[in-house]
C-alpha cells in the first residue's frame, strides 16, 4: 500500500529506508527536551537550585560527580561521540566487508529503541544512569546510520530493460527528499505535539522529558518491529 511504504519505489528495501528515517526524526526532537532535564537535575544534584535559564546554571560551582552541572551535559554527549568515533572503523569494515549489514543495524536499532524507553524513567534518583545511557543512544545512533546509509546506493538502482541494473539519479534525489521530509515531519511533530502537553499539564522539565523518551521510545519500538 502506498499509503505505507510512504510511495511506489524500484527496491523493496526502500519503505524500510523511509521508515527508519522517521524514527530517525523522533530520536532528533527528543534530545532537548532530555538535555535541559539532564541540565536541571545536575544543577540540583550539586545543591544549586536549578536555573530558570539554561544558560543561568553557569553561576553553580558546585561539581556532580566531579564536574560542574554545566560541563556534566556537554561530558556525556562528547563520550557518546567518541565511542562512535571509536566504533567507525569497525562498523564501517561491517557494512562494506561482510554479509551482516542488516544484523547490525537491527542491533544498534534495538539498542537505541531500549535505551530511549529506559530513559524515560528519568527522575531525581535515575538522572545519572539516564545520562550515561545517553552517550550509549547517541553511540548506538551513529551506528545504525551508518548501517542505513549504506543502503541508499542500491536503492537507486533500477531496471528500465531486461539488460541489466543501473542507477537512476532520479530515483536517489526522490528517495532522499522523501526520507528528509519524513524525519522532519516527524521532528516537528513530536516536538509540538511533546511542547503541548506539557503546556496543557504544566509538567515540569523532567516529567517533559519523559514523556517524550517514552513517546519516542515506543515509536521506535513500533518502527523497528514493523520494519
Amino acid at each position: 500500500m502506498p499509503c505505507i511504504s510512504l510511495g511506489d519505489w524500484q527496491a523493496s528495501e526502500t519503505p524500510g529506508f523511509l521508515w527508519d528515517n522517521v524514527a530517525a526524526g523522533g530520536v532528533l526532537a527528543t534530545n532537548v527536551f532530555f538535555n535541559i532535564a539532564v541540565l536541571r537535575l545536575a544543577t540540583l544534584a550539586a545543591g544549586c537550585p536549578a536555573p530558570e535559564d539554561v544558560d543561568e546554571d553557569q553561576g553553580c560551582s558546585n561539581k556532580v560527580y566531579g564536574l560542574k552541572p554545566s560541563s556534566f551535559l556537554t561530558t556525556i554527549i562528547m563520550c557518546g561521540q567518541f565511542s562512535a568515533t571509536a566504533l567507525m572503523p569497525l562498523v564501517g569494515a561491517a557494512v562494506d566487508y561482510t554479509s551482516k549489514r542488516r544484523h547490525l543495524g537491527a542491533t544498534s536499532a534495538w539498542i537505541l529503541c531500549f535505551t530511549t524507553l529506559g530513559q524515560a524513567s528519568i527522575s531525581k534518583q535515575t538522572w545519572f544512569y539516564c545520562s550515561i545511557g545517553m552517550a550509549l543512544s547517541i553511540a548506538s545512533y551513529v551506528c545504525h546510520q551508518v548501517s542505513v546509509l549504506s543502503y541508499l546506493p542500491g536503492l537507486s538502482m533500477v531496471k528500465p530493460t531486461e539488460h541489466g541494473w543501473v542507477d537512476d539519479p532520479q530515483e536517489r534525489y526522490k528517495i532522499n527528499s522523501v526520507a528528509n521530509a519524513a524525519a522532519l515531519a516527524t521532528q516537528l511533530s513530536i516536538t509540538l505535539f511533546v511542547s503541548s502537553v506539557a503546556f496543557w499539564f504544566d509538567l515540569g522539565d523532567t516529567a517533559t522529558a519523559a514523556v517524550a523518551q517514552g513517546i519516542v521510545g515506543s515509536l521506535l519500538f513500533v518502527v523497528y518491529a514493523c520494519v
